[in-house]
C-alpha cells in the first residue's frame, strides 16, 4: 500500500470548526458572553436598560443649558447643530456602553427602543420643569399654560420620536452583533443617529424662526 499524502486524509471538520470557533481566544469570549446572556433574567435585563436610559440623561440636559451664545450665529450654531448631536448620543450613551462592555447584559433588541423611550421621558421631564420654572416670571397665567401645554405634548413627541430613530441605529449593531458573533460595532448606528440628530435640528429651527 502506497503511503498517502496530506491531501488524502482531510482534516476532521468538526474537529477544525470546533478549534477554529471553541478553543481560539475569540471562540472562547463568544461562548462566555452567549453562556452569560442566557443566565440573564428578564428583571436584570430591564434593571440595566432603565440604568443606561437614566444615568447618561442629566448629563445630556446639563450641556444643553450650557450658556456657550457669544453671539447671534454662534447661538444658532449651537441651539440647531451642536445641542441635538450632544442630546441624541447621550441619551443613548448608556445603551452604547452597555453592549460594548457588558453585552452578556443585553438579551433582546427590545431593551434598546424601551431605552429610547425612557431617556427621552426623563430629558423632557426634566427640561420641561426647568423651562417652566425660568419662563414662569416672564408669561401670564395664561401664556404659561399654554407654554406648558406645548411642552407637555409636541416637546415629548420630539424628543421620544428622535430617541426612537436613533435607538433603530443601535437595533442595526445588535442585529449584526448577534448574527455575525462579534463585539458590537458603534459605526453601523451611524445612519440612523444622523437622521435624528438632523429631525432634532430642523425642530429647534422650526421653534426659533
Amino acid at each position: 500500500m502506497c503511503p498517502t499524502s496530506p491531501a488524502d486524509n482531510p482534516p476532521d471538520l468538526a474537529e477544525t470548526k470546533r478549534v477554529d470557533q471553541g478553543d481560539s481566544p475569540a471562540g472562547r469570549f463568544r461562548e462566555l458572553i452567549e453562556r452569560r446572556r442566557s443566565q440573564t433574567s428578564l428583571a436584570q435585563a430591564l434593571l440595566v436598560t432603565l440604568i443606561a436610559a437614566l444615568v447618561t440623561a442629566p448629563v445630556a440636559l446639563l450641556v444643553s443649558f450650557v450658556d456657550f451664545r457669544p453671539s447671534e450665529k454662534s447661538a444658532i450654531v449651537w441651539l440647531v447643530a451642536l445641542v441635538p448631536t450632544i442630546e441624541e448620543i447621550l441619551k443613548l450613551a448608556g445603551m452604547m456602553l452597555l453592549i460594548k462592555l457588558r453585552p452578556w447584559l443585553i438579551t433582546g433588541g427590545w431593551q434598546f427602543p424601551i431605552a429610547a423611550i425612557l431617556s427621552a421621558l426623563a430629558f423632557a421631564t426634566v427640561e420641561n420643569f426647568l423651562y417652566l420654572e425660568i419662563y414662569a416670571a416672564h408669561y401670564s397665567p395664561a401664556d404659561l399654560a399654554e407654554l406648558a401645554s406645548y411642552r407637555w405634548t409636541v416637546c415629548v413627541i420630539v424628543h421620544i420620536g428622535c430617541s426612537i430613530i436613533a435607538s433603530m441605529g443601535m437595533l442595526r449593531v445588535w442585529d449584526h452583533h448577534i448574527k455575525s458573533r462579534q463585539p458590537a460595532q458603534l459605526w453601523r448606528a451611524l445612519t440612523m443617529l444622523t437622521l435624528a440628530i438632523v429631525v432634532h435640528g430642523a425642530y429647534n429651527w422650526w421653534s426659533v424662526n
